[in-house]
């Protein structure tokens, strides 16, 4: 995949790459022998230049597939693929205007609000923008998503960024930014995912929904979050992580990482818990190698909430 190709490639080399990213996902999805796809730095859209706002990137039913981004354009080897250099994007700011701001929520010393706006985050210039930027479907943890940011996915329900349905997958080296949701989980929505999500140094940055999950949300499984950065998400419960209804034994594995000014309270400034993270009863959760600074909650847990079993190892609050 390389959005500076000449049209027409088949995307079998560099020479010849695909322009869209999507063909390369439905070959992918046709044929279990292509087990890798290598995306060149660029930005690409899922609407493939038609302005339809309900388009977005298809994965469904994948195993065992490495999408990488950060390569150069006009290609590389892996030796020479860096993500922080290369930075390849997949947006849904289909126009490329949208700007975004955050309105910090103010207490006075005895913890009352002193400023009564409802919007945590503005979005604005969004009425155009994709409603999910990519939707997994029935995979399993060897798919694995590395090395893009993902921004400006505004779905009217959840998972701007990143919607998956009785999927697993593993996200690295991502930074998913100002995606929201209109219910719950603003940036990436997991839902019964037959094996624990993998989320490993991964970056999410102004992400809201007014319920569950301003960052992530999953439903129904399990989620491990290694060495992920946190920085200002907002949401109802849990301002950056979320996992709720757990099916069987279900847990939250926090390994090192840092989540820092995230908020968690409602629009009528009235409730909110788990600044940070939040895990509903049944939950495990688990928090080694950690830092949580300047998170807030309106109600409980400036930092965290959870109503089962937790553990805090060599972490700082």
């Amino acid at each position: 995949m390389d959005a500076a190709a000449p049209a027409g490639g088949d995307g079998l080399s560099w020479a010849t790459a695909y322009t869209e990213l999507q063909q390369a996902f439905a070959d992918a999805e046709n044929d279990e022998s292509i087990t890798a796809i290598w995306v060149a730095e660029g930005t690409y859209s899922p609407d493939a230049g038609t302005g339809d706002p309900t388009a977005e990137f298809l994965l469904l039913g994948q195993e065992n597939l490495d999408v990488l981004g950060g390569f150069p354009s006009g290609g590389a080897d892996l030796d020479g693929r860096n993500p922080s250099v290369y930075e390849t994007v997949l947006t849904g700011d289909l126009n490329s205007d949208d700007t975004t701001s955050v309105n910090r929520l103010l207490f006075d010393t005895n913890s009352n609000p002193l400023n009564t706006t409802s919007a945590r985050i503005a979005y604005r210039n969004i009425d155009d923008n994709s409603r999910t930027v990519l939707g997994i479907s029935g995979s399993l943890p060897s798919l694995v998503i590395d090395g893009f940011t993902l921004r400006g996915g505004h779905d009217p329900d959840r998972g701007g960024a990143i919607m998956a349905a009785n999927a697993s997958a593993t996200l690295r080296n991502l930074r998913i930014e100002s995606c929201s949701g209109g219910l719950e989980g603003g940036a990436v929505f997991f839902t019964d995912p037959a094996e624990p999500v993998l989320l490993e140094n991964c970056t999410f940055v102004r992400n809201s929904a007014p319920g569950l999950g301003g960052a992530v949300l999953v439903a129904r499984g399990s989620l491990r979050l290694v060495d992920c950065e946190f920085n200002e998400n907002f949401a109802g419960f849990g301002g950056a992580v979320s996992s709720v209804n757990p099916q069987g034994p279900s847990s939250v594995e926090i390994e090192g990482g840092v989540y820092t000014g995230n908020t968690a309270v409602d629009a009528t400034n009235v409730n909110g818990e788990g600044g940070a993270v939040y895990t509903s009863d049944g939950y495990t959760l688990n928090i080694r190698d950690a830092v949580f600074a300047d998170n807030r909650a309106e109600w409980f847990g400036g930092g965290v909430r959870a109503f089962s079993f937790i553990s805090f190892v060599d972490s700082v609050f």
